[in-house]
C-alpha cells in the first residue's frame, strides 16, 4: 500500500461515528495474553498530525484489546493499533479508546476495534506458543 491511500485510509477513519451500543466492549471470547507481540498506537492530534506511541500489549482478542501507555489517551478517541509479530507480519487495526484505568501510576485502556477480525483472531491462535488465558 503506497503512502498517500495509507494516508486516505487513516483519515478516513479518524471521521468514522460509532453509536452508543458500538461503544460497548463487553468481550465475551478468549483473550490471548501475548509476550511476543511489538504493538504501536497511531493517533491524530488537534492539528491532524499523526503520532506513534509504543505501548504495551496486555491481552487481545478479534474483538479489543487491553493496552498499558505511557502517554494519556482520550476516551472515545480513534486510533490505530498496529501490532507486529516475531516473524514480521503486522496487523494494522483501527480501534476505539473505551475505557481507562489509572491506578498506582500506570495508564491502562481498553479498546474496541472497529470490527470483528477474524483473520488477527485465527493469527493469534495459531502463532500462540503458550497457552496463557485470561
Amino acid at each position: 500500500m503506497n503512502q498517500s491511500k495509507k494516508t486516505e485510509t487513516c483519515d478516513d477513519f479518524f471521521e468514522l461515528k460509532l453509536t452508543e451500543s458500538q461503544l460497548n466492549n463487553k468481550r465475551s471470547i478468549t483473550r490471548y495474553i501475548r509476550t511476543d507481540l511489538r504493538a504501536v498506537v497511531y493517533t491524530a492530534n488537534f492539528f491532524g498530525f499523526k503520532e506513534k506511541i509504543p505501548v504495551q500489549l496486555h491481552d487481545i482478542s478479534c474483538k479489543g484489546a487491553l493496552i498499558e501507555s505511557p502517554k494519556k489517551l482520550i476516551l472515545r478517541k480513534k486510533i490505530i493499533l498496529a501490532l507486529r509479530f516475531k516473524n514480521g507480519k503486522v496487523f494494522q487495526i483501527k480501534a476505539m479508546v473505551i475505557r481507562k484505568t489509572d491506578s498506582h501510576h500506570l495508564l491502562q485502556y481498553g479498546l474496541k476495534f472497529e470490527r470483528y477480525n477474524n483473520k488477527l483472531g485465527d493469527y493469534l491462535f495459531e502463532t500462540q506458543k503458550d497457552l496463557i488465558f485470561k
